[in-house]
């Protein structure tokens, strides 16, 4: 999905953090992304080194709705992007009708999943703007944190600014 729908970020220095064991770095590896490296905070292989540099996009993908901390876990990724990167992350928002009734019974919020921590628009507009950042969505469940202009990678996209 990445190389199909952001090929401009073949050109960019990633990060994919939250990488478990690196999947998604060789897969891209094969599709030509080759400033791509990996970290997970949890992972014994986990080459620490990756957090000293800087990056033009960092990767979070199946990340925010397993950390306890939002705002903890906003600011570490802002501070691995360079001066105009942006997080390019997965999560689901939370939808509508769960708001008001009951949220427990939003099938992402089920027991067992690991899932801690739930969004809606409004909730990322705020981590966004806490941490310097700018928000836009791509879809329910797909997203981007940036800092200053909107990336040229992502123009061709659809998406809607969050404010």
């Amino acid at each position: 999905m990445i190389a199909e729908y952001f090929p401009g970020l073949a050109q960019e220095k990633l990060l994919d953090y939250g990488a478990a064991s690196g999947i998604l770095e060789q897969q891209l590896r094969l599709r030509g992304f080759e400033r791509i490296r990996s970290y997970d905070p949890f992972g014994e292989a986990s080459d620490h080194t990756s957090l000293i540099d800087r990056y033009g996009v960092v990767l979070a993908f199946e990340v925010f709705e397993h950390h306890v901390e939002p705002l903890r876990l906003v600011d570490t990724l802002a501070r691995l992007i360079d001066g105009n990167g942006a997080i390019l992350f997965s999560t689901l928002f939370v939808p509508q009708s769960n708001l008001r009734d009951d949220i427990g019974q939003w099938w992402d919020c089920m027991p067992r999943n690991g899932h801690v921590s739930f969004y809606t628009a409004s909730a990322l507009s705020l981590l966004a703007s806490v941490n310097g950042l700018e928000a836009a969505t791509f879809s329910e469940g797909l997203h981007l944190l940036y800092r200053r202009e909107f990336p040229d990678w992502a123009r061709h996209v659809n998406h809607t600014l969050l404010h």
